[in-house]
């Protein structure tokens, strides 16, 4: 309205020497010259409003898109460490996880307190692509994440045996020479010798199983076999077996 105020106050030092008529219609043109200027600044901000509205939008798309990637990357390297039995690394790896589901679920239903609406319908194929991708990757990493406490165990029982290794060699070594020095079977010797081979085996496997996650798997089989070797032989020390060749060990 300050504008055309303005009008008329310009308008009025003209009104001398113009007819009632002309004045009249002099100040509906400005009138309509006004609301029409009026209207032009209210459609101006409006578009405005917006344009800058969906530039808003498209930035938050774009910001959730760029978020999945760093996500993305994030998770392959958490699982690579969560395989290496880096027990730090789950939390963070089921954290990420999490976080990448609710980025699909903003993109696909938007989210009323940042305003912004479902992706459009035009990226719909290209969501859907993503999320039967991510659904794949979304199962692996939580049976890596529910594995936590089953690998926390194995470590513990993997550090427990490791510290008992030392002690089962060095009874072993009196073992060996206890019947050296009472002059048994050669064959019992023998026995008492691959015993002590077989503990050597089953700390190296141990290492294995603890720290190189590629040849893990065959080193929990031949730890497994070299177990139940070492039981084998032992309960033929303790009781003699035709199987082995091998007569009952005496010596306490």
């Amino acid at each position: 309205m300050a504008l055309l105020d303005k009008l008329r106050q310009i308008s009025s030092t003209k009104r001398e020497g113009v007819t009632p008529g002309s004045d009249k219609k002099l100040n509906t043109r400005i009138a309509i010259t006004g609301v029409c200027v009026i209207v032009s600044l209210v459609v101006v901000a409006v578009f405005v409003y917006q344009e800058r509205k969906h530039h808003m939008q498209w930035m938050a798309y774009s910001s959730l898109a760029d978020e999945q990637k760093i996500i993305s990357q994030k998770i392959a390297v958490n699982a690579l460490a969560a395989v290496s039995r880096d027990m730090a690394v789950f939390d963070k790896l089921a954290s990420n996880q999490s976080r990448y589901n609710e980025t699909l679920r903003v993109l696909e239903n938007g989210n009323k307190m940042m305003g912004l609406p479902p992706l459009p319908e035009e990226f719909s194929a290209s969501h859907s692509k993503i999320k039967e991708i991510w659904r794949v990757y979304d199962k692996n990493v939580g049976t890596i994440v529910a594995a936590k406490p089953t690998i926390e165990a194995v470590n513990q029982y993997v550090t427990q045996i490791n510290e008992s290794l030392p002690e089962l060699i060095s009874l072993s070594n009196k073992v060996i020479k206890g019947l050296i020095k009472n002059g048994v079977p050669r064959r019992n010797v023998a026995l008492a010798s691959s015993q002590l081979t077989l503990i050597h085996s089953m700390e190296n496997s141990l290492n294995l199983i603890l720290n190189d996650g590629e040849v893990v798997m065959v080193a929990a089989d031949r730890f497994s076999r070299d177990v139940t070797k070492i039981e084998k032989q032992l309960l033929g020390m303790l009781k003699g077996s035709k199987s082995l060749g091998i007569t009952k060990f005496k010596d306490a």
